[in-house]
């Protein structure tokens, strides 16, 4: 198919349903990379992450405010109360902040 290998396609489909939970990467490297950029997004400057609600919000246009902002509360808070937004010791920025807002000085 398009020249992967079934091997590649498995695991990179392996990577987008991980981006659902965030859950262990420790066999994978390159998944440790793909989940820290996944999250990256809620350690930007207030204005970037605002735009990015802006464009997630248009992503789930079908669903309406009443749906899609109860489900989107549950995904921020799920990721707020996992043990590391980063799976790599020093691989992004300081997110001992809400998302969207970032460390002093930044």
């Amino acid at each position: 198919m398009l020249g992967y290998s079934p091997a590649g396609i498995r695991k990179v489909s392996e990577w987008i349903i991980a981006t659902k939970t965030h859950g262990d990467t420790a066999v994978d490297s390159d998944l440790s990379y793909l989940l820290d950029i996944d999250l990256g997004i809620l350690g930007a400057p207030l204005m970037s992450y605002v735009e990015y609600t802006r464009q997630i919000r248009q992503e789930y246009r079908i669903f309406p405010d009443l749906l899609y902002n109860p489900g989107r509360k549950k995904v921020l808070k799920h990721f707020w109360t996992c043990r590391s937004f980063t799976t790599r010791p020093n691989s992004a920025p300081n997110l001992n902040s809400r998302p969207g807002k970032t460390s002093p000085g930044r």
